[in-house]
């Protein structure tokens, strides 16, 4: 058995109604992933029904455990000591073990002590507050990125609804959200709603996110209903086509490779009689092999998540080899999937397709190789003879070794079989059984860019599976090359580096060791700063060798002298066999590079404002103005986009000066004068909201909450 893939995620697991089984999927979930060798922290973010804990009373004295502070203790904490480090934090005294089978993977965090102050903890945390006067915000992405150091997985268990707390469970916190639903109405439209906020809001968090990803999971699945199940399941079908976004396509983007229905029959939760009472553990009490049981759909959502959503496809064809790789075991012989032929005489049939097509287009290519050579040989043959005659004399006297008249005839058999390396090449691949293990595709990547351009044209379709097999390392290991560089991370890098690079951004034919060094004097001098928001991946094999190709949103880009904040720009890594970087470039598509980004929020009772604000401000050439029209804040008080009153937000000194500037402008153009907020958020940046006041008291009204209150909305 290997080690299974570390890929260190978030996940938040959320249902907009309760009575689904979010935290039984949950808890067994986390005791599958430790099984398997991950490192699993389970938070209770439940802290008005909190109880987790109560699914391990087998396994941990629950009475002890409830008296250990908890999540509640530890957001308390910041607001009581402003300068608080996380590293600071005596963690033994927050998180418990929970071992089973003499298991050490499994963590929890739970809700809180409960004593008799929990309830009154839990009522007078406000998050509203806690965000804009103890700088929350960086608190809690502090806290991810401690548990994202220590563990593998990091499992949330979310308040149901729309509040605070689910609020920064679905948006601020996860890198993948996992909905669970029963099919009604109310459920499942819930989840539809809160998946299509999460998605948009966690492009707005201004901590660097790769793009979230939303797995809906039907409930409570009952079969008595035939007719009524298919209805349910189709109108669930179409409706998580929005959600599942992010499901391979085909090369023309027009359809789906693998279908939210595909992916959701397969990990649809049952409803169980035998398990509507108390809190159990089927992942541990039955049997996982029965596709019946609660404890097989556990651990195929499991597997889902711990292969990061990636190759999807297996869940389709071949669920088993999906777990097999989440838990890091080698393939065993003869296993089919959907990238290798599905059997044994499938398999052999389409190799000896290939073998008599390969075989044909050699015979033509010898073919043409004599005629064209066949009136030379007729008048050299004697000259030719004569030579080689005397080479064999001169030979024989000078030295016993063989006679080079042999070799003649060896280097006329090589070329007659010059095509053998693509038949090696077809066995190869077809009779492997590690065909979705990525090193042994990136072996056949090298072995593939070997081949002649009339051989690679005919291995087209092996081609196109091996890119999809290592596409999805590539976008790990970019990942994890990001996060070192963040980081500064060096012992990381050095690993993932060759010792030769050919470029990296400016710098051109270096060491790694120079690299490393630029890498951290420009780290100290706050010169990197890497935000990737979203990518898109593409996966190539040509004379350049192979490259992974990313069109990156939200980026700021590594140089040798200065750094860029891109909207939009493209790189190109290139890898060597052993997955290490050996060259990255980058080209800038839409830059904002030095100047002051003013970006204007004008609600749609302002709009009349405009033309004079935007004229205004465009006077000013450090400027870089853009206007977001029919604007409407955000109900959620973890996004920038919450605001109580029109303001001006800054980031620091400089753009408080302008900002004062811009308040002339807008008095000019017949705004009033607009506070001006500090903002912690993005440098070289200015935010305008201007919303007739009327608007934003009724936003707020409709919040149940007065304009300059600190209760909770």
């Amino acid at each position: 058995m290997t080690s299974p893939i570390k890929v260190n995620r978030v996940i938040t697991f959320y249902s907009y109604k309760g009575g689904v089984g979010r935290s039984m999927a949950m808890a067994n979930i986390g005791v599958i992933l430790a099984r398997w060798g991950y490192k699993t922290l389970l938070i209770d973010w439940d802290l008005e029904a909190p109880g987790i804990e109560n699914y391990f009373k087998d396994y941990i004295k629950v009475d002890e455990i409830l008296n250990k502070q908890g999540l509640i203790e530890l957001l308390n904490l910041k607001e009581n000591n402003p300068d608080l480090a996380v590293e600071n934090i005596r963690w033994p005294e927050y998180i418990s073990p929970i071992p089973f089978e003499k298991n050490e993977n499994l963590h929890l965090l739970t809700a809180g002590a409960r004593d008799e102050s929990y309830v009154e903890k839990i009522r007078q945390f406000d998050f509203v507050s806690f965000y804009q006067e103890s700088n929350g915000g960086q608190y809690l992405e502090d806290l991810r990125d401690y548990w994202l150091d220590n563990f593998d997985f990091i499992l949330i268990d979310s308040r149901t609804g729309l509040t605070d707390s689910s609020g920064i469970c679905s948006i601020h916190m996860p890198d993948i959200l996992v909905l669970l639903f029963t099919p009604n109405e109310q459920s499942f439209n819930g989840i539809r709603n809160v998946a299509k906020k999460a998605i948009e809001g966690q492009k707005q968090v201004i901590f660097d996110r790769f793009r979230l990803r939303a797995l809906p999971v039907p409930s409570r699945i009952e079969n008595a209903e035939t007719v009524l199940l298919d209805e349910w399941m189709s109108k669930i079908y179409e409706g998580s086509v929005e959600m599942m976004d992010w499901l391979p396509r085909h090369k023309d983007l027009t359809d789906f490779l693998v279908s939210p229905a595909q992916v959701i029959n397969q990990v649809k939760i049952p409803y169980k009689t035998f398990y509507a009472y108390g809190e159990k553990l089927p992942a541990l009490e039955r049997n996982s092999n029965d596709p019946q049981e609660l404890g097989y759909v556990y651990e195929t959502i499991a597997a889902v998540l711990a292969n990061d959503l990636q190759q999807i496809h297996l869940l389709a064809d071949s669920r088993d080899v999906l777990v097999k790789k989440a838990k890091g075991e080698l393939l065993e012989e003869h296993v089919e999937n959907s990238l290798a032929v599905k059997d044994v005489k499938q398999q052999n049939v389409r190799l000896e397709e290939q073998l008599q097509q390969t075989e044909h287009e050699k015979n033509k290519l010898l073919s043409q190789r004599k005629r064209a050579r066949s009136v030379a040989l007729i008048t050299l043959i004697g000259f030719i003879t004569i030579i080689a005659l005397v080479v064999v004399l001169i030979v024989n006297k000078t030295s016993p070794k063989t006679s080079n008249v042999q070799n003649i005839f060896a280097d006329s058999a090589v070329n007659e079989y010059a095509l053998t390396p693509v038949i090696n090449f077809i066995k190869d691949y077809n009779n492997s059984n590690e065909q979705y293990d990525p090193e042994f595709n990136m072996q056949m990547a090298q072995r593939y860019l070997k081949l002649s351009s009339a051989d690679k044209d005919s291995v087209e379709e092996i081609k196109n599976k091996i890119l999809q097999a290592i596409a999805y390392k590539f976008r790990d290991r970019t990942d994890s090359f990001y996060r070192a560089v963040r980081q500064n991370n060096e012992k990381l890098l050095n690993e993932m580096l060759a010792d030769k690079l050919t470029a990296f951004g400016n710098l051109k034919n270096i060491s790694k060791n120079a690299l490393l060094k630029n890498i951290n004097s420009l780290s100290q001098k706050n010169k990197i700063n890497v935000a990737v928001k979203d990518s898109s991946i593409t996966v190539s094999l040509d004379s350049n060798g192979i490259s992974a190709n990313y069109i990156e949103t939200g980026n700021v880009l590594l140089d040798k002298n200065q750094t860029f904040k891109s909207i939009r720009n493209a790189s190109t890594i290139f890898f060597d066999s052993s997955f290490r970087i050996k060259s990255y470039q980058y080209k800038i598509l839409d830059s904002v590079s030095n100047k002051i980004t003013v970006e204007i929020f004008l609600c749609s009772d302002s709009y009349r404002y405009a033309n004079a604000i935007v004229n205004g401000l465009k006077s000013e050439p450090m400027f870089n103005v853009v206007t977001r029209t029919n604007f409407s804040p955000s109900i959620d008080p973890s996004s920038p986009y919450f605001i109580e009153y029109p303001q001006i937000r800054y980031n620091g000194k400089d753009e408080m000066q302008l900002a004062r500037r811009i308040q002339s402008t807008l008095a000019k153009a017949g705004v009033k004068a607009l506070p001006v907020a500090a903002r912690t958020a993005t440098p070289n940046y200015i935010s305008i909201f201007i919303c007739e006041q009327q608007q934003v008291d009724l936003k707020l009204r409709q919040m149940n909450a007065p304009v300059n209150s600190k209760s909770k909305y």
